[in-house]
């Protein structure tokens, strides 16, 4: 058992070296194999004690697809701190996404740092790429958890410990120790710790 269990390391150790991302052996555990892109001067960073679903069966509450890391953009960077679990979820960024230690993003969560596409109408026509798109960088502190099926956009950071309702839109800061759920996320109770 000793030796599968050495093989899955290496081999989760090789595929995240392969693309990149920065990490120590036997760091991160992956179940299934995330999708990673990454531009030649941008930096994922994942720290000890990772966990990365990508595959239906780590996780039954239902991912819809692989997890995405992508930083498409020259001196992005994707920063997931220690003790971290994330199933199928989708992190894009553009300036910087920062998950400090023991952050959960649950089922299909998506944290973006950018709109993708200019609201105006014109603007949108003529631009590129995703890079001409306003970013502004999302922290997510130590401890707290998004729940399922929940966006948190550009510019938010939530605070210590904070809970994110299941399917909630995050558009603005959320404080420590609080929970927050709705579209637009608002805060509807206090963590009493």
């Amino acid at each position: 058992m000793y030796i599968w269990r050495l093989i899955k390391k290496i081999v989760n150790y090789l595929y995240l070296k392969y693309y990149g991302v920065e990490t120590s052996f036997g760091d991160v555990e992956l179940n299934g194999f995330p999708f990673i892109l990454k531009h030649k001067t941008a930096r994922i960073i994942i720290g000890k004690g990772v966990t990365l679903n990508s595959s239906f069966k780590s996780n039954f509450a239902g991912i819809n697809h692989r997890i995405i890391l992508a930083a498409p953009a020259d001196g992005a960077s994707i920063t997931i701190g220690k003790g971290s679990g994330i199933s199928g979820s989708s992190i894009v960024a553009i300036k910087e996404i920062i998950l400090e230690d023991g952050v959960g993003l649950g089922v299909n969560a998506c944290v973006y740092d950018t709109d993708f596409h200019p609201v105006e109408a014109a603007s949108r026509c003529q631009q590129k790429n995703i890079m001409d798109a306003m970013a502004k960088p999302v922290l997510i502190k130590e401890g707290a958890l998004v729940g399922a099926n929940s966006i948190v956009l550009k510019g938010v950071t939530i605070g210590r410990f904070t809970v994110i309702g299941a399917g909630s839109i995050v558009v603005r800061s959320i404080p420590d120790n609080v929970v927050a759920a709705g579209n637009p996320a608002q805060v509807i109770k206090l963590i009493n710790r």
